[in-house]
């Protein structure tokens, strides 16, 4: 898996979504509603997701993933 993605990943276990590893992506879920989900990729220095939607810096994960968190709606403005 990508490094990148590893670091993704854990903070997203920490917001409480379940998350499915593959070599390139991560499918995330919101566990109360699993049809809601996105699969995250890497693009160059960016996390991408929702049909390429830029959802953060691979520099910070922490950040993309409370916004992925957020449009998965696991975290409310």
């Amino acid at each position: 898996m990508i490094q990148e993605l590893v670091a993704l990943a854990g903070h997203l276990k920490d917001l409480g979504l379940a998350i499915e590893e593959a070599p390139e992506t991560l499918a995330v879920a919101n566990p109360v509603a699993a049809t809601v989900r996105a699969v995250v990729a890497v693009d160059g220095e960016v996390y991408v997701s929702f049909g390429g939607m830029i959802v953060g810096s691979v520099d910070d994960p922490a950040a993309a993933a409370d916004r992925i968190a957020h449009l998965l709606g696991m975290i409310q403005p």
